[in-house]
C-alpha cells in the first residue's frame, strides 16, 4: 500500500502497537518488558495437552480457552458443538484440537511460536500453502486506489487477493516430509563425532 506506513499483505499488524511510543520518543524504544512466557500461552498448552490426552472437559475449555475469549467478547468454544472446519478436514486430528490449536495460532501471532508448532503436529504440509493478503475486490481497489499490488485469483473461491510472493523465490513454498522435519547437523559436529549420523535427506 502506498503512503505512511507500508504493508505487503493489506493488513496493518496492531498486535504490541502503542500509539505513544510514536510520538516524541526514541527510535525503537518501548515500555514492554521481555516476554519470557505469557499466562495465555500456559492456558494454551494446558488445554491442547488435555485434548491430546482425552481428558478434556467444558470447565477446562472454561478455564483455559474460553478465559481468552472472554477478553474480546468472543463466543465460547462449546465441546456439545465444535465447528468443523473443511479445511482442516485432512488434519488427522478430532474438531476440538483444530479448534484449539487455532486458538494457539491466533493468541501467539507473531511470538515466534508458529512453526515449531507445525513442526511437533507434523503439520509442514501447511508451509506449502501459499500466503494470501487481503480480498482485493473492487471495494478494496477503491479505498487504495494508488496501491501497487499483485493478486492473483483462489482456485477454491474463485475470489481475488494480494499475491504476497508473487514473483519472488518464496511463490512455490516447498517442504519435504521426508527432510525437513529436521535440521542439518552442522559439519564441524559431524567431523568431531564420526558415529553421529547426519539427519535424513540431509547428506
Amino acid at each position: 500500500m502506498t503512503g505512511g506506513f507500508t504493508t505487503t499483505t493489506g493488513y496493518h499488524i496492531i498486535k504490541h502497537y502503542n500509539a505513544a511510543d510514536m510520538i516524541g520518543k526514541a527510535y525503537d524504544t518501548g515500555e514492554s518488558p521481555a516476554i519470557i512466557m505469557r499466562f495465555a500461552e500456559v492456558l494454551l498448552i494446558n488445554a491442547e495437552a488435555k485434548a491430546e490426552l482425552g481428558t478434556i472437559t467444558q470447565n477446562d475449555l472454561d478455564l483455559t480457552i474460553n478465559k481468552l475469549r472472554d477478553r474480546v467478547k468472543m463466543a465460547h468454544l462449546d465441546m456439545a458443538n465444535v465447528p468443523v472446519d473443511p479445511r482442516y478436514a485432512g488434519d488427522g486430528v478430532s474438531p476440538l484440537i483444530q479448534e484449539i490449536r487455532r486458538e494457539r495460532r491466533i493468541e501467539l501471532f507473531m511470538e515466534g511460536q508458529r512453526y515449531p508448532d507445525l513442526m511437533r503436529w507434523k503439520q509442514g504440509k501447511k508451509l506449502t500453502v501459499p500466503a494470501m493478503g487481503i480480498l482485493w475486490d473492487a471495494a478494496a481497489i477503491a479505498r487504495y486506489p494508488k496501491a501497487l499490488v499483485k493478486s492473483k485469483k483462489d482456485p477454491v473461491s474463485g475470489k481475488t487477493y494480494i499475491d504476497v510472493y508473487q514473483g519472488t523465490d518464496f511463490a512455490v513454498p516447498v517442504f519435504d516430509e521426508a527432510k525437513h522435519y529436521l535440521w542439518p547437523i552442522p559439519l564441524n559436529t559431524l567431523a568431531q563425532n564420526p558415529k553421529i549420523k547426519q539427519n535424513p535427506g540431509w547428506q
